[in-house]
C-alpha cells in the first residue's frame, strides 16, 4: 500500500500548491505550474512529462476527494495483488496512455473546445482509477 499511499500524498500536496499559487498567478498558469496537460501555453514536443503529472493535478476538492476514495479503495487491494513494482507499471502508464487518448486522437477537436469555449484543461486520476478497475476483471 506504499506506492497507493503516496501517489494519494503526492496528489494531496499537489492540490494544495495548486490552490496556494492561485493566490498569486492566474488559474491557467496555476494549472501550468502544478503539471496540468494545459491549454497551448506549452510546447507539448519538450514537455511529454505532461502526460504523468497531470495525473497529479485535481481541479476541486471534490475531484480529489473521489479520485483519492477510488485509488484507495481500488488501488491498495491491486497493490497487494500485483505487489509494488507491477502496480506501479499498471499505475503510470495508466495516467500516461489515459492522458495520451484524451489528449493526441482528438486533438483538433480540443484545440477547437480551447479556442470556443476556453477549456481549461486535462487533469485528475481517473485515468489511473479506470486503469485499476479493467486490470481487476
Amino acid at each position: 500500500m506504499i506506492i497507493t499511499l503516496t501517489v494519494i500524498i503526492l496528489c494531496i500536496a499537489n492540490y494544495i500548491r495548486l490552490v496556494q499559487k492561485q493566490k498569486s498567478e492566474t488559474y491557467d498558469i496555476a494549472l501550468v505550474e502544478c503539471g496540468a496537460l494545459q491549454k497551448p501555453s506549452y510546447n507539448i514536443q519538450k514537455e511529454f512529462y505532461r502526460f504523468l503529472t497531470a495525473g497529479f493535478v485535481h481541479f476541486s476538492v471534490a475531484h480529489l476527494l473521489i479520485n483519492m476514495y477510488c485509488l484507495w479503495s481500488m488501488g491498495s487491494s491491486m497493490e497487494m495483488m500485483l505487489g509494488p513494482v507491477r502496480y506501479s507499471i499498471l499505475l503510470f502508464g495508466s495516467i500516461i496512455t489515459g492522458n495520451i487518448f484524451a489528449y493526441l486522437p482528438t486533438i483538433l477537436l480540443v484545440i477547437l473546445i480551447i479556442m470556443v469555449f476556453k477549456m481549461q484543461g486535462l487533469g485528475g486520476d481517473s485515468g489511473k482509477v479506470y486503469g485499476d478497475g479493467e486490470d481487476s476483471k
